[in-house]
């Protein structure tokens, strides 16, 4: 007489595979095959996220900034994922010596929008960004706005073979007159702050709503 099998008996052999299978360093994925072999060492492919590994491989650093600054996770993602405290994650991280290295930007060409963020008194950086595509084009930490900082981003990115066919930044005045060679506009944002300033917002008057209105 053949006995009947549970479909539980399907699940719990599904997590047997799983549990012996190599875990991908990357991803946390179980799902993961056998891939040859490298100078004897039995290497891995995952079937998730598409990485090869070996086994006993952990997370580089490098692939670390990449799940951190890439991917946007945050240190709590990654240390859930392949199974290690958050704390950990953390202090790999401020190990980690990242510097942004200027891309080359041979065949491209648009629009900067050039601005600068601050993080306190004497720490910011300046950033330029592809309008269409918001790809960094330069990044350089300041300590102050000066005129000199965006004429070197500027610079930096033309001599990287970038054709400039305009500029957007704030409200700086002197900029206007600097990159007098281009197409220059004022952010909508600081477009919007400069007439607030005035109008506020709320204005009661006939003349200010409709003002608003266009400038909405």
């Amino acid at each position: 007489m053949q006995t009947r099998r549970s479909p539980l008996d399907g699940i719990e052999n599904l997590k047997l595979v799983i549990m012996n299978k190599k875990k991908c360093p990357y991803c946390g994925s179980p799902i993961t095959k056998r891939n040859g072999t490298r100078n004897g060492v039995q290497l891995y492919k995952c079937q998730a996220c598409g990485c090869q590994f070996r086994a006993g491989e952990k997370l580089s650093d490098e692939h670390l900034w990449h799940l951190y600054q890439e991917q946007k996770q945050t240190a709590l993602e990654i240390a859930t994922t392949i199974g290690v405290s958050r704390s950990t994650i953390s202090r790999r991280l401020k190990k980690i010596d990242a510097r942004w290295q200027q891309p080359p930007l041979v065949g491209m060409s648009g629009f900067v929008h050039l601005d600068v963020t601050y993080w306190g008194h004497n720490w910011g950086v300046l950033l330029a960004l592809d309008d269409a595509s918001s790809r960094p084009l330069y990044v350089a930490f300041v300590q102050a706005e000066k005129n000199s900082d965006y004429e070197l981003a500027i610079q930096t990115i033309r001599d990287s073979g970038y054709d400039i066919k305009g500029i957007i930044i704030d409200g700086k005045r002197d900029l206007f007159a600097m990159f007098a060679e281009y197409k220059v506009q004022m952010c909508h944002y600081h477009m919007k702050q400069i007439v607030f300033r005035y109008l506020t917002k709320n204005p009661k008057h006939k003349a200010a709503i409709a003002l608003e209105v266009l400038m909405m």
